[in-house]
């Protein structure tokens, strides 16, 4: 997030907490008031990790990896940090008007949806003919993902709220 610089509620100043730098062990009053501010950023940046992966999904064994990496970088740059800043930041522009995200809901999965649909349309549909399309996967391992997923869902909800017990 960054400190805000004068009067521009679009970006945080990312040289502020550049790579975790001077970002202290103590609350911070704005951000995070009940718990200390490293663990916040760590919980944030499990946002910003998962956020990428949802968009890789819809270009899955059709793109370079190579290119889809430098994509993603240049992606989180331009899109998810400044949206992150006005949705999550006290004095974020959507933040002011009065917007609660508590589990990403536009952060996360509006810029990984939308993300994901224009990359799916550029890259364009799959190779090859139907009979060669790929039989779905092991029925416990999706059983097992929707699991974890279950249940890693209540932690970003209790954490987007910093409690537990509301």
């Amino acid at each position: 997030f960054g400190e805000v610089m004068e009067n521009f509620q679009f970006v945080g100043n990312p040289a502020s907490y550049f790579l975790l730098r001077n970002v202290p062990l103590d609350p911070d009053e704005l951000m995070a008031d009940s718990i200390p501010f490293k663990l916040f950023a760590l919980f944030q940046a499990t946002f910003a990790m998962l956020t990428p992966a949802m968009i890789t999904g819809a270009v899955a064994e059709r793109t370079n990896f190579y290119a889809l990496m430098l994509f993603v970088a240049v992606w989180h740059v331009l899109v998810y940090c400044p949206l992150a800043h006005m949705v999550w930041h006290p004095s974020g522009i959507i933040n002011t008007f009065g917007h609660k995200d508590f589990a990403g809901g536009v952060v996360v999965h509006m810029t990984s949806g939308y993300s994901a649909l224009m990359l799916a349309h550029l890259v364009g549909k799959r190779e090859g003919d139907k009979a060669t399309l790929h039989n779905p996967v092991h029925t416990p391992y999706v059983l097992l993902g929707t699991a974890m997923l279950w249940f890693g869902w209540f932690g970003f909800n209790g954490g987007g709220a910093f409690k537990a017990d509301d």
